[in-house]
């Protein structure tokens, strides 16, 4: 009889246990929550290094890159470059976004975590064009750019 009242009690403490770790875990909803934020976040931020870029702005957007993307482009060639595309583009007629990625890893760059974010754009002398801007998101609270392309 002791035995089976044992029993009884361990499977309510092993019971009592399992749903205390299971009201621990984040639920789907935070979870969802918090990838919702994250993906506005993310969008708001690429459009914003967009933006600068419409605006004939490089110098902002460069210093917003990674050490890796400041270093794989020099400065002053860099933001000339973007000068020209733009000029040569045309204004902005339209900017939608395509799609949104979420990597651990990116080429040349450390595994991490890595916010791929793509926008169909169509300029007065550039009809389509896709605009992916790379973010480093391993840092909460100052994302920076990775990378950057027009294709």
């Amino acid at each position: 009889m002791a035995l089976s009242g044992r029993r009884k009690e361990m499977r309510v403490i092993l019971l009592f246990t399992f749903c205390l770790l299971l009201s621990l875990l984040p639920s789907n909803a935070q979870a969802g929550e918090t990838l919702a934020a994250e993906s506005a976040k993310a969008i708001s931020e690429a459009q914003l290094f967009l933006e600068h870029l419409d605006a004939m702005d490089g110098a902002y957007v460069w210093s917003a890159g990674t050490p890796i993307f400041q270093a794989r482009y020099d400065q002053d060639k860099w933001i000339t470059l973007q000068q020209l595309l733009r000029m040569s583009y045309g204004a902005l007629v339209s900017r939608q976004l395509k799609a949104i990625h979420y990597k651990q890893s990116y080429y040349s760059a450390p595994d991490g975590y890595y916010i791929i974010v793509q926008f169909d754009s169509s300029f007065t002398n550039k009809q389509k064009m896709v605009e992916t801007v790379i973010l480093d998101a391993g840092d909460p609270v100052l994302w920076k750019i990775i990378d950057l392309r027009l294709n």
